[in-house]
Protein backbone atom coordinates (compact mmCIF):
# COMPACT_ATOMS: atom_id res chain seq x y z
CA UNK A 1 0.00 0.00 0.00
CA UNK A 2 1.18 3.47 -1.24
CA UNK A 3 1.90 5.95 2.43
CA UNK A 4 -1.19 8.74 2.03
CA UNK A 5 -0.13 12.35 1.84
CA UNK A 6 0.72 14.02 5.18
CA UNK A 7 -2.65 16.04 4.39
CA UNK A 8 -4.44 12.59 4.91
CA UNK A 9 -5.39 9.47 6.95
CA UNK A 10 -2.08 8.00 8.67
CA UNK A 11 -1.63 4.35 6.32
CA UNK A 12 -3.63 1.41 8.33
CA UNK A 13 -0.92 -0.49 8.73
CA UNK A 14 1.22 1.43 10.38
CA UNK A 15 -1.39 1.03 13.01
CA UNK A 16 -1.00 -2.57 13.56
CA UNK A 17 1.45 -1.02 16.00
CA UNK A 18 2.71 -2.57 19.43
CA UNK A 19 0.78 -2.05 22.66
CA UNK A 20 2.27 -1.90 26.08
CA UNK A 21 1.55 0.48 29.87
CA UNK A 22 2.19 3.59 29.49
CA UNK A 23 2.26 7.51 31.72
CA UNK A 24 0.80 10.45 30.44
CA UNK A 25 2.30 13.18 28.35
CA UNK A 26 2.82 15.20 31.07
CA UNK A 27 5.40 17.59 30.63
CA UNK A 28 7.62 18.85 33.61
CA UNK A 29 9.27 21.76 33.06
CA UNK A 30 12.00 24.45 34.86
CA UNK A 31 10.06 27.19 35.65
CA UNK A 32 12.15 30.09 34.28
CA UNK A 33 12.27 28.81 30.73
CA UNK A 34 8.76 28.32 29.74
CA UNK A 35 5.66 30.01 32.10
CA UNK A 36 3.51 27.89 31.24
CA UNK A 37 4.69 24.97 28.81
CA UNK A 38 2.81 23.23 26.31
CA UNK A 39 3.29 21.10 23.56
CA UNK A 40 3.59 24.43 20.71
CA UNK A 41 5.95 26.37 22.88
CA UNK A 42 8.29 24.39 24.57
CA UNK A 43 9.97 23.18 21.41
CA UNK A 44 11.83 26.18 20.74
CA UNK A 45 13.24 27.06 24.18
CA UNK A 46 17.10 28.31 22.96
CA UNK A 47 16.30 31.84 22.40
CA UNK A 48 14.81 32.12 26.38
CA UNK A 49 18.34 31.62 27.63
CA UNK A 50 21.84 32.76 27.40
CA UNK A 51 24.03 31.26 25.00
CA UNK A 52 25.76 27.78 26.47
CA UNK A 53 23.23 27.40 29.24
CA UNK A 54 21.96 23.55 30.34
CA UNK A 55 18.43 23.27 28.82
CA UNK A 56 15.86 20.91 30.71
CA UNK A 57 12.42 19.93 31.51
CA UNK A 58 11.67 19.52 35.36
CA UNK A 59 9.12 19.39 37.98
CA UNK A 60 7.73 22.69 39.56
CA UNK A 61 7.01 20.59 42.65
CA UNK A 62 8.73 18.51 45.04
CA UNK A 63 8.95 14.77 43.33
CA UNK A 64 10.11 13.16 46.54
CA UNK A 65 6.25 13.92 47.82
CA UNK A 66 5.45 11.34 44.91
CA UNK A 67 2.65 13.91 43.32
CA UNK A 68 0.03 11.78 41.39
CA UNK A 69 1.72 12.46 37.76
CA UNK A 70 4.31 10.21 38.76
CA UNK A 71 2.28 7.35 38.22
CA UNK A 72 0.84 8.30 34.80
CA UNK A 73 -2.49 7.22 33.16
CA UNK A 74 -3.51 3.32 33.77
CA UNK A 75 -5.30 2.06 30.12
CA UNK A 76 -9.00 1.44 30.61
CA UNK A 77 -10.49 -1.81 29.64
CA UNK A 78 -10.43 -1.13 25.84
CA UNK A 79 -6.81 -0.20 26.17
CA UNK A 80 -7.18 3.44 26.00
CA UNK A 81 -5.38 6.20 27.91
CA UNK A 82 -8.63 8.55 28.80
CA UNK A 83 -7.23 11.99 29.36
CA UNK A 84 -3.50 11.35 28.18
CA UNK A 85 -1.59 11.41 25.15
CA UNK A 86 0.88 9.03 26.28
CA UNK A 87 2.19 7.72 22.35
CA UNK A 88 3.46 10.03 19.18
CA UNK A 89 3.64 7.66 16.02
CA UNK A 90 6.13 9.17 13.49
CA UNK A 91 6.09 7.59 9.62
CA UNK A 92 9.25 8.07 7.93
CA UNK A 93 8.75 7.12 3.77
CA UNK A 94 12.40 6.47 2.24
CA UNK A 95 10.47 6.03 -0.99
CA UNK A 96 10.61 2.84 -3.19
CA UNK A 97 7.44 1.39 -1.22
CA UNK A 98 10.44 1.35 2.35
CA UNK A 99 8.60 3.13 5.40
CA UNK A 100 9.49 2.79 9.11
CA UNK A 101 7.22 3.55 11.88
CA UNK A 102 8.14 4.78 14.95
CA UNK A 103 5.95 4.40 18.23
CA UNK A 104 7.42 6.61 20.58
CA UNK A 105 6.29 6.20 24.56
CA UNK A 106 6.51 8.63 27.04
CA UNK A 107 6.14 7.77 30.54
CA UNK A 108 6.56 10.17 33.58
CA UNK A 109 9.09 8.89 36.00
CA UNK A 110 11.59 5.36 35.69
CA UNK A 111 12.24 3.57 38.71
CA UNK A 112 16.55 2.38 38.61
CA UNK A 113 17.38 -1.28 40.18
CA UNK A 114 18.61 -1.50 43.33
CA UNK A 115 22.28 -2.77 43.20
CA UNK A 116 23.80 -3.53 46.88
CA UNK A 117 21.45 -0.93 48.92
CA UNK A 118 21.94 1.61 46.65
CA UNK A 119 18.78 3.22 43.69
CA UNK A 120 20.68 3.38 40.47
CA UNK A 121 18.75 4.83 37.60
CA UNK A 122 16.07 6.66 39.20
CA UNK A 123 14.82 10.29 36.53
CA UNK A 124 11.97 12.07 35.97
CA UNK A 125 10.92 11.61 32.44
CA UNK A 126 11.30 8.44 30.08
CA UNK A 127 11.26 7.62 26.26
CA UNK A 128 11.17 4.32 24.79
CA UNK A 129 9.69 3.01 21.06
CA UNK A 130 9.19 0.54 18.54
CA UNK A 131 9.79 0.56 15.07
CA UNK A 132 8.65 -1.54 12.58
CA UNK A 133 10.21 -1.69 9.10
CA UNK A 134 7.47 -1.71 6.14
CA UNK A 135 8.31 -2.79 2.29
CA UNK A 136 5.17 -2.10 0.07
CA UNK A 137 2.87 -1.76 2.85
CA UNK A 138 4.37 -5.67 4.45
CA UNK A 139 5.73 -5.69 7.79
CA UNK A 140 9.49 -7.07 7.70
CA UNK A 141 11.11 -6.42 11.21
CA UNK A 142 10.07 -5.06 14.39
CA UNK A 143 13.11 -2.73 17.06
CA UNK A 144 12.44 -3.19 20.59
CA UNK A 145 14.52 0.41 22.18
CA UNK A 146 15.78 -0.92 25.47
CA UNK A 147 18.10 1.93 27.28
CA UNK A 148 20.26 3.46 24.70
CA UNK A 149 20.32 -0.68 22.91
CA UNK A 150 17.91 -2.55 21.77
CA UNK A 151 16.79 -5.78 19.94
CA UNK A 152 14.97 -6.28 16.09
CA UNK A 153 13.49 -9.59 15.28
CA UNK A 154 12.10 -10.49 11.86
CA UNK A 155 8.00 -9.26 12.09
CA UNK A 156 7.01 -13.17 11.64
CA UNK A 157 8.61 -14.34 14.75
CA UNK A 158 7.20 -11.38 17.07
CA UNK A 159 4.00 -12.31 18.96
CA UNK A 160 1.11 -11.05 18.13
CA UNK A 161 -2.44 -10.08 19.39
CA UNK A 162 -4.69 -11.11 16.45
CA UNK A 163 -2.83 -9.43 13.30
CA UNK A 164 -0.88 -6.42 16.01
CA UNK A 165 2.42 -7.35 17.32
CA UNK A 166 2.88 -7.38 21.02
CA UNK A 167 5.97 -4.84 22.94
CA UNK A 168 6.39 -5.86 26.98
CA UNK A 169 7.25 -2.71 28.85
CA UNK A 170 9.47 -3.63 31.73
CA UNK A 171 8.58 -3.04 35.37
CA UNK A 172 9.12 0.08 36.49
CA UNK A 173 12.38 1.03 33.56
CA UNK A 174 9.90 0.42 30.57
CA UNK A 175 12.42 -0.88 28.24
CA UNK A 176 10.55 -3.05 25.31
CA UNK A 177 10.87 -6.97 25.31
CA UNK A 178 9.47 -9.40 23.17
CA UNK A 179 8.96 -11.87 25.45
CA UNK A 180 7.75 -12.51 29.03
CA UNK A 181 10.78 -13.30 31.36
CA UNK A 182 13.22 -11.96 33.37
CA UNK A 183 15.75 -9.84 31.28
CA UNK A 184 19.28 -8.88 32.56
CA UNK A 185 20.97 -6.05 31.33
CA UNK A 186 24.16 -5.41 33.09
CA UNK A 187 26.15 -5.94 29.86
CA UNK A 188 25.09 -3.83 27.29
CA UNK A 189 23.57 -5.02 24.03
CA UNK A 190 23.15 -8.61 25.70
CA UNK A 191 19.83 -9.95 27.80
CA UNK A 192 20.95 -12.78 29.70
CA UNK A 193 17.76 -15.08 30.78
CA UNK A 194 18.64 -14.85 34.46
CA UNK A 195 19.72 -12.17 36.97
CA UNK A 196 23.02 -11.34 37.19
CA UNK A 197 23.18 -7.83 38.43
CA UNK A 198 20.86 -5.28 36.15
CA UNK A 199 17.51 -7.06 35.29
CA UNK A 200 13.99 -6.19 34.18
CA UNK A 201 11.01 -8.33 34.23
CA UNK A 202 8.22 -8.75 31.90
CA UNK A 203 4.94 -10.44 32.03
CA UNK A 204 0.98 -10.17 30.47
CA UNK A 205 -0.10 -7.08 32.23
CA UNK A 206 -2.78 -4.53 31.62
CA UNK A 207 -2.97 -3.81 28.15
CA UNK A 208 -2.90 -0.77 26.15
CA UNK A 209 -3.38 0.20 22.60
CA UNK A 210 -1.60 3.17 22.00
CA UNK A 211 -3.64 4.06 18.45
CA UNK A 212 -6.52 5.01 20.53
CA UNK A 213 -4.54 8.39 21.86
CA UNK A 214 -1.94 9.12 19.74
CA UNK A 215 -0.20 11.87 18.42
CA UNK A 216 0.31 10.93 14.62
CA UNK A 217 3.14 12.57 12.18
CA UNK A 218 4.90 12.00 8.44
CA UNK A 219 8.60 12.63 8.77
CA UNK A 220 10.52 14.10 6.21
CA UNK A 221 14.44 13.51 7.04
CA UNK A 222 16.29 15.07 4.66
CA UNK A 223 14.72 18.53 5.42
CA UNK A 224 14.06 17.60 9.14
CA UNK A 225 10.72 18.39 8.86
CA UNK A 226 7.15 16.91 10.78
CA UNK A 227 3.86 17.29 9.52
CA UNK A 228 0.95 16.06 11.32
CA UNK A 229 -1.73 13.56 10.01
CA UNK A 230 -4.39 15.51 11.79
CA UNK A 231 -5.17 19.49 11.29
CA UNK A 232 -4.08 20.83 14.91
CA UNK A 233 -1.75 18.47 16.47
CA UNK A 234 1.02 20.25 17.97
CA UNK A 235 4.33 19.40 16.45
CA UNK A 236 6.63 22.45 18.16
CA UNK A 237 7.55 20.05 20.61
CA UNK A 238 9.25 17.04 18.36
CA UNK A 239 12.09 19.99 17.85
CA UNK A 240 13.20 20.78 21.68
CA UNK A 241 16.84 19.29 21.62
CA UNK A 242 17.46 19.85 25.59
CA UNK A 243 17.21 17.10 27.90
CA UNK A 244 13.88 15.87 29.60
CA UNK A 245 15.23 15.91 32.77
CA UNK A 246 17.36 17.41 35.11
CA UNK A 247 20.37 15.17 35.56
CA UNK A 248 20.74 15.69 39.24
CA UNK A 249 19.83 17.42 41.92
CA UNK A 250 21.78 20.34 42.63
CA UNK A 251 24.40 20.76 45.08
CA UNK A 252 22.91 21.82 48.66
CA UNK A 253 19.99 20.65 47.47
CA UNK A 254 18.58 18.68 50.88
CA UNK A 255 16.97 15.59 48.20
Amino acid sequence: MALTSPSSSIPSYVLDCARQYPAGNQFHRHPTVLTPPTLDNFGQPVALVPSGSEIYLTSTTDITTNPAWLNGVKPDSNGKTNGATSCAIVVNDHGSGLVDAFDMYFYSFNKGNTVLGQVIGDHVSDWEHNMVWFENGLPQAMWFSQYSFGEAFTYGAVEKHGQRPISYSAVSSHANYAITRTHDHTIPGLNLPFNLVLDDHTDAGTLWDPTQNAYTYSYNAAANVYTPYIAGTPTNWLYFTGAWWRPAVPVGDPR
